[in-house]
């Protein structure tokens, strides 16, 4: 099967090939026990679009206001646990339909706020989920991975640090289809992040060489972020990364 990952570590010799699980598993949700009529799992909320639940054992985010009558172009989902260290995020995520096929696939990863305030008791300041609303004003690494029009389309792929959405690395290096299932990871390990594509390495960068006066972001929530498109998640899985001997 053709699987697709953004993968993100410390060293090229160090770094498992695409995926495979790391080490132990911090969470694992497919969705399959979340009860009836419960739009997340618990601890889980959303931000922006009204149109999030959990159905017949996927995740539904839908941000695509020709899509389901929602007005709201913009969607994120908070998984809410808050992880540490060297980790590794990967989920199945495809694009259902997307407004002028944009194809919008956002994770934010490591996010925290500067206030150190927990992100859920701000939640009613970003009801709107607008982009920046959290790259303008929150800690983490953003990394996207969307169209810019066309069914078939080369995938925009970037990293930013925030706050200030700093951008780390832009690549052309893919694509994202509507309708296709693509396996997505990300991963940081020490001050290295990289970004895997279909098992193919799209990018590569190194945190200890910027100039940014931003800190290392060690520790915090992830997010999974859409805009004017609607995405269908499964299999999300976290994992912590051994430390090397």
């Amino acid at each position: 099967m053709l699987r697709s990952c953004l993968l993100f570590a410390l060293l090229a010799a160090a770094t498992p090939s695409a995926g495979e699980t790391t080490g132990p598993v911090l969470l694992h949700e497919a969705f399959e026990a979340v009860p009836a009529g419960t739009t997340l799992p618990a601890g889980w909320w959303s931000e922006g679009s009204k149109a999030v639940a959990a159905k017949d054992g996927q995740l539904v985010q839908d941000a695509n206001p020709d899509g389901s009558g929602e007005t709201s172009g913009n969607s994120v989902i908070w998984i809410g646990t808050e992880f540490a260290g060297d980790i590794r995020f990967e989920a199945d995520v495809k694009v259902a339909s997307a407004k002028g096929n944009v194809n919008d696939i956002v994770v934010f990863f490591l996010f925290s706020s500067p206030a150190g305030k927990a992100l859920r008791e701000t939640s009613a300041e970003r009801v709107s989920a607008k982009q920046g609303l959290y790259t303008k004003h929150m800690n983490g690494y953003v990394f996207f991975f969307w169209g810019k029009g066309g069914v078939t389309t080369p995938a925009n792929i970037r990293l930013r640090d925030c706050p200030g959405g700093k951008l780390l690395r832009e690549t052309n290096a893919h694509s994202v289809t509507t309708g296709k299932t693509y396996r997505l990871a990300i991963e940081k390990q020490g001050t290295v992040l990289r970004l895997f594509a279909d098992g193919v390495k799209c990018a590569e960068h190194d945190t200890s060489t910027d100039s940014s006066t931003n800190p290392d972001h060690a520790k915090g929530l992830i997010g999974l972020k859409t805009w004017n498109t609607e995405l269908v998640w499964d299999n999300i899985r976290v994992t912590q990364i051994p430390t090397k001997p």
